[in-house]
């Protein structure tokens, strides 16, 4: 899960653990998401128009 690809340059880990947020509150964040099947469409239509969910290819 954590080299799951969201578009062309950020990888889920990425995405959640590379953020100036992420470590200010790092203690409070669960960075990996439990609900996947809403959560990687949601980060892929972030990225873009042409991202596609794998979840249900």
């Amino acid at each position: 899960m954590r080299s799951q690809k969201l578009g062309k340059y950020l990888t889920l880990e990425e995405f959640c653990t590379c953020t100036q947020t992420y470590h200010k509150y790092a203690d409070q964040i669960d960075p990996y998401p439990q609900n996947l099947e809403e959560t990687i469409p949601a980060l892929a239509a972030l990225c873009g128009p042409s991202a596609q969910s794998p979840i249900g290819a």
